[in-house]
């Protein structure tokens, strides 16, 4: 298990902190690495039922190393699904006391189907920062049999929505196939990845979403990250702009809640507004604001799970969806960039976000998708994008606010080659609960630092 990682490509570097902290806190509250405190690193590749396999055998040889008959576990994010499988095996039975998981994607993640599917650049949100090389990611992955189990499952439809919409008529019936079932999205990835994996998914999610422990005794309790901007769904559309230039394919996202990288409901296993509750008995406990790659180092979820453990917190199941106290309506503003555009961007406070930067807010959430980037931003600010041109080809940019995740107003600015050729810089500026019509693209077509042209939107849209 990394507890701290320097992670170096090229000028960059960066010092990450996996679980040097969440072991630190385990210390200072009594702990004994390696007599009362066991990390257990496992192949995250592997299938997560082999994993789980694993686990149980290394429980086996903890309870002999220790004498104790039974064992705590924290499971974070695969982790944690790998936890709740090993606690479905009879083979656990009687040897597990309590178990925490920690954002543990139960019914999947639109990310990781992006992964697979899409070259999504990076599986936990990274504000710009990764730099990996996404055709040789997504080849890599494709013979990875945890990168398919952690695709959503056929409950994800109802419990989050269509994880997959197609705005244009991909299976020629002469309408747009529109937003795909599970087994219709599923059968795509199939045929265009690695069939036997596919299958793969399908099985794994049969047998786990619902959640049966082995021991009926073993005490479980879900601990989620909420409130924190999430993708929920993709739509692939195919734009053909004419006069003869070539189709290309154009991704946009859908956001809402959830710890970043998994949605809520796929967590949490409860939606009231469509009736899904798979619960089982187990409870949640939702921490508003805290991200995916920070619920093992956050200190309040730290000392929730140290008393939960220790006996000193308790938590009962709800009848009901667990909720969060209801706060103001959260505000935000997107920024769509489709077609070859490199981009700079910076807030009124003069802080640059791309390229990636070290001060980056967790207010900005980025999105890279093939030909197409979205930045999400939750705060309430002034920005300016400056795009520079870097290839022939149409050209769209658009910008969307938001209350609640649900959108308000979007702004979108289409632009042909000939608009704008190879090395314009475009300028926008942006901000949350601005007037889509009173948007202006500011076009620079030969780079000379001269505005050349204030572009109104091509198309607004407004409740």
């Amino acid at each position: 298990i990394l507890r701290l990682e320097t992670v170096r490509v090229g000028p960059f570097s960066n010092v990450s902190d996996f679980y040097n902290t969440t072991i630190t806190s385990f210390e200072a509250a009594g702990y004994q690495l390696n007599q009362t405190l066991f990390p257990w690193p496992y192949d995250w590749r592997k299938d997560i039922e082999l994993n789980a396999g694993l686990l149980i055998q290394f429980i086996d040889q903890v309870r002999t190393t220790t004498g104790a008959a039974r064992v705590d576990l924290v499971g974070h994010s695969q982790g944690g699904l790998v936890t709740l499988v090993a606690l479905a095996n009879p083979a656990s039975s009687g040897k597990i006391r309590k178990a925490v998981t920690l954002g543990a994607p139960v019914l999947g993640a639109t990310r990781s189907m992006a992964l697979v599917q899409y070259q999504f650049l990076c599986f936990i949100g990274d504000q710009g920062s990764c730099f990996l090389h996404k055709p040789t990611l997504q080849t890599v992955l494709r013979n990875f049999p945890s990168a398919y189990e952690l695709m959503p499952g056929a409950a994800f439809d109802q419990a989050v929505g269509k994880v997959l919409t197609l705005a244009y008529d991909r299976n020629t019936d002469g309408v747009d196939d529109g937003p795909l079932a599970y087994e219709q999205w599923l059968a795509i990835v199939a045929a265009e990845r690695n069939s036997a994996l596919a299958d793969r998914n399908r099985a794994f999610h049969e047998r786990y979403d619902t959640f049966v422990p082995a021991d009926a005794t073993t005490q479980v309790v879900r601990v989620i990250g909420s409130n924190v901007a999430t993708i929920q769904s993709i739509t692939e559309d195919q734009v053909c702009p004419g006069n003869g230039q070539p189709c290309y394919f154009e991704y946009t996202t859908t956001t809402g809640t959830g710890d970043g990288t998994v949605p809520l409901h796929a967590a949490d296993l409860c939606n009231a507004a469509t009736g899904f509750d798979r619960r089982a008995g187990v409870p949640n406990k939702l921490f508003s604001g805290v991200d995916h790659g920070a619920l093992p180092t956050n200190g309040g979820v730290l000392d929730f799970v140290k008393g939960y453990l220790a006996d000193t917190v308790s938590i009962s199941p709800s009848a009901a969806c667990e909720t969060l106290p209801r706060t103001a309506p959260q505000h935000a503003v997107e920024l769509e960039l489709h077609g070859p555009l490199a981009a700079t961007l910076a807030d009124a406070h003069g802080r640059r976000f791309l390229p990636a930067a070290p001060d980056a807010p967790p207010a900005l959430h980025y999105t890279d998708l093939g030909p197409s980037q979205s930045l999400y931003f939750t705060d309430e600010n002034t920005f300016t994008a400056e795009l520079q041109v870097t290839d022939t080809r149409a050209l769209r940019v658009r910008v969307n606010t938001f209350s609640d995740w649900a959108r308000q107003t979007s702004a979108t600015f289409d632009l042909a080659a000939d608009d704008a050729p190879v090395g314009a810089r475009l300028t926008i500026s942006f901000a949350a609960g601005q007037a889509p019509a009173a948007l202006r693209l500011l076009v620079d077509r030969d780079g000379d630092g001269t505005v050349d042209a204030r572009l109104a939107p091509s198309t607004t849209a407004q409740p």
